[in-house]
């Protein structure tokens, strides 16, 4: 009797431990940062504790102290990945050089605010149970309540690597780069990105298409090789060669300085009859190198929409800021030639990878509504690519 006791208050200073942890370390962020649906939680999750306290004999009988751990453990991990972080694995090189294919990064979803689940399948864990239920499957991509996203601690800026659910498909997750927010417009000039008519900055780490001019295509060819790039043979109509790369900033001011190199440029390609990239008209013959002005549209603001503009935003008036009913009699009024002031009621994102010349991103699917978006990838854990598996040990992502 007497061992049965100890173990118990053995179990019961051990909640202890846990409670300063639980309670003291996050009470700093939430009064920072102001986010008080965590508190919530946390008074939530301190009448729990406290009724354990107070109920000690619960702790003597080990099949509900067992039971209770394995149900803690398992709301906890469900919590974590719905309201704080998740972990993703890179599967592609589109956002080369700073995240690389096997690389396991850690999702921030407290930066934005964590969006709340619109269905049991987008519950951790729990969902695997509906999945099992075929009447449940048949709504599988519909919500089954309303949701919101939660306070965060900021907004979505320019420059964030961020994870979102791939518009043309919510199932797929991307990761990109945000380069315009809600209000930008933006336009790319051979290459350029420019926010409001000035340049955004090019991180060193950005790569792109450049069309390298040789003056020695022997030394140019070991110089390549030595550093790892890829290059493609390539010529003009009038005899001229050259290699095609995608490199970085970082790469081409090196390669420009080589004594092998007569000239290095960004490659940029011609528009076709037919537009190549967003939103696919005709009107609009817009490349990936040379797109735009595209204004981004903002909660709460009216844009005028006539037949000379409707195509930019054609895409999200149907898919996701109103019913097809309203979109139609809109696209009816334009198409007679009318206008029509339409307020839009989400916020939108441009995105693009990295790897500008090897990237599916905005530029080809368009623009991502704020509840599409889950997090900002602030952290690489490791990487599963052999030759980078120690480099890429708890790198941050900027």
């Amino acid at each position: 009797m007497h061992a049965n006791k100890k173990y118990s208050h053995s179990r019961f200073s051990l909640l202890r431990l846990v409670i300063p942890f639980v309670f003291v370390l996050p009470a700093t962020v939430i009064i920072y940062f102001q986010l008080w649906w965590m508190l919530a939680g946390l008074l939530v999750a301190g009448a729990v504790i406290g009724f354990l306290v107070w109920k000690k004999s619960f702790l003597e009988k080990a099949s509900l102290y067992y039971l209770l751990i394995f149900s803690l453990v398992f709301a906890l991990s469900v919590i974590i990945r719905v309201f704080v972080l998740e972990i993703y694995s890179i599967p592609s090189s589109s956002m080369e050089n700073t995240l690389y294919p096997g690389d396991k990064i850690i999702v921030s979803k407290l930066k934005y605010g964590p969006r709340m689940p619109a269905s049991p399948f987008e519950i951790p864990w729990v969902n695997l149970f509906f999945y099992l239920n075929a009447q449940a499957r048949e709504r599988i991509d519909k919500p089954w309540w309303n949701s919101r996203r939660l306070t965060g601690m900021k907004k979505v800026e320019r420059g964030d690597v961020v994870v979102f659910k791939f518009p043309d498909n919510k199932s797929e997750h991307f990761i990109k780069r945000c380069v315009a927010v809600p209000g930008d417009t933006l336009r790319i000039k051979n290459g350029i990105i420019f926010i409001n008519g000035h340049p955004m900055p090019v991180a060193r780490g950005i790569k792109r298409r450049y069309e390298l001019w040789y003056a020695d295509r022997e030394k140019a060819v070991r110089l390549l090789d030595s550093l790892g790039i890829n290059f493609y043979p390539s010529f003009t109509r009038d005899g001229g060669r050259f290699f095609e790369i995608t490199i970085s900033s970082k790469e081409a001011e090196r390669l420009r300085r080589a004594s092998c190199t007569d000239s290095l440029a960004v490659k940029v390609t011609s528009a076709d009859t037919v537009s190549s990239a967003y939103p696919w008209d005709k009107e609009f013959p817009w490349t990936p190198e040379n797109f735009g002005p595209l204004v981004i549209p903002e909660k709460g603001i009216g844009m005028i929409l006539d037949r000379a503009n409707f195509a930019l935003y054609r895409k999200p008036l149907f898919k996701f800021d109103c019913d097809s009913l309203k979109a139609k009699k809109i696209e009816t009024t334009v198409n007679s030639g009318g206008r029509v002031v339409y307020t839009f009621k989400k916020n939108y994102y441009f995105m693009m990878g990295d790897n500008r010349y090897g990237s599916n991103d905005s530029r080809f699917w368009g623009l991502v509504p704020e509840d599409y978006i889950i997090g900002n990838a602030v952290i690489v854990l490791f990487s599963t690519d052999g030759k980078r598996a120690f480099s890429r040990i708890f790198r941050t992502i900027e």
